[in-house]
């Protein structure tokens, strides 16, 4: 029996593996079945492989292929591009895409689900908002330090839109994005979320998403956080969500509660996706940066963590400690800012506070 409930280290070690070994070429892949026994036989024999961090592409690639040698020989001869296929669609599928502890995460998964609820209640689909809300996403998980689950949406929809690109294999990109759209609704826990009470009509929505975003030249390449430079969530709705974040915001399946407003999120989504497509962008945004030698005063240091654990909802004292320890790993270093913003009573609109743009993480990481 197959284990499910696959880690974001495992589920991004099964694409890398079928990135760097499946044969797109193959007829009817995504369609045509593979073999059970040997996939459980697999699932159980590789999962401390799949569990590593430390696994290279090479000795991943490496481990994989053995493994399929020896299954061959143990078990019975099997279809191997089936096999992968049907591996990186399930682990991402059934595995932990969304780290559940990460606040921003969660956070962006909340605006992700208004804009798609949305969309689903809205007439026709366009595109361009299907466009900027979706890699908006991955891009505001690039922004917030969220990499590997951000890696493993894009590389999953990367070896579909190769999949689909194929023309020996046959499948396109209508046929495979209804295949494709399954795992993607589940691996972003979205499933029964959208249209609970019409789970057929939900299934085709997802569909309907996947055929734009495999239709996209992003991901004719593996991931890599430079093509999102362009890429995030409109700053308020982000902010003025993680804001009311108590409760609720801990866990994905917690109904949406927040404040945003799905109609500015596509609007603007919508307007960034045409301003890309244009050529708007030419050179990649200058990271500001800020060296810790200018904040080594204590008395500054604690009043910007005081304000930032105030917004937040995390205590001064880890605010702080999480700093100084950054700060002890890389003394000469330069980090990347995270702006932060402050809410201001008196105000009934968001605006950034100054003091609080200090990061306390590395985005690079």
């Amino acid at each position: 029996m197959l284990s499910g409930a696959y880690s974001l280290v495992e589920i991004n070690n099964i694409l890398n593996a079928a990135r760097s070994l499946l044969n797109v070429d193959e007829y009817q892949l995504l369609k045509l079945s593979h073999d059970k026994k040997i996939a459980e036989a697999f699932d159980q024999r590789m999962h401390l492989k799949l569990s590593s961090e430390l696994l290279e592409a090479v000795e991943l690639s490496d481990c994989t292929t053995a493994m399929l040698d020896e299954l061959e020989r143990d078990i019975c001869p099997f279809n191997r591009n089936h096999l992968l296929t049907f591996l990186f669609t399930h682990y991402f599928q059934k595995g932990e895409v969304l780290n559940a502890d990460s606040l921003s995460a969660i956070n962006s998964w909340h605006i992700l689900h208004a804009g798609l609820k949305k969309l689903s209640s809205s007439g026709p689909l366009a595109s361009d908002a299907i466009e900027g809300l979706m890699l908006g996403f991955i891009g505001q998980l690039v922004k917030t330090g969220n990499l590997q689950t951000a890696c493993a949406i894009h590389n999953y929809m990367h070896l579909g839109r190769k999949i689909a690109l194929s023309k020996a294999c046959g499948m396109g990109i209508s046929n495979s994005a209804i295949v494709i759209s399954s795992p993607l609704l589940e691996g972003l826990q979205l499933k029964e979320r959208l249209m609970p009470e019409a789970l057929a009509q939900e299934y085709g929505f997802m569909a309907k998403i996947s055929e734009v975003l495999l239709s996209l030249v992003i991901f004719d390449e593996p991931f890599t956080p430079q093509a999102y430079t362009f890429w995030s969530l409109p700053k308020g709705s982000f902010y003025s969500n993680q804001a009311i974040i108590l409760g609720a915001m801990s866990d994905p399946n917690a109904l949406s509660v927040f404040k945003v407003n799905p109609d500015d999120v596509l609007t603007s989504q919508s307007k960034l996706a045409a301003r890309l497509r244009e050529g708007a962008y030419k050179t990649p945004l200058q990271a500001r940066v800020v060296r810790f030698a200018d904040v080594d005063d204590d008395e500054p240091l604690l009043a910007v963590t005081e304000k930032m654990a105030d917004f937040s909802l995390v205590s001064e004292a880890a605010l702080l400690k999480q700093f100084n320890e950054k700060r002890s790993r890389s003394k000469a270093s330069e980090v990347e800012i995270i702006e932060v913003a402050s809410l201001e009573a008196s105000s009934s609109t968001l605006k950034k506070s100054r003091k609080a743009s200090i990061s306390i993480s590395n985005a690079k990481k």
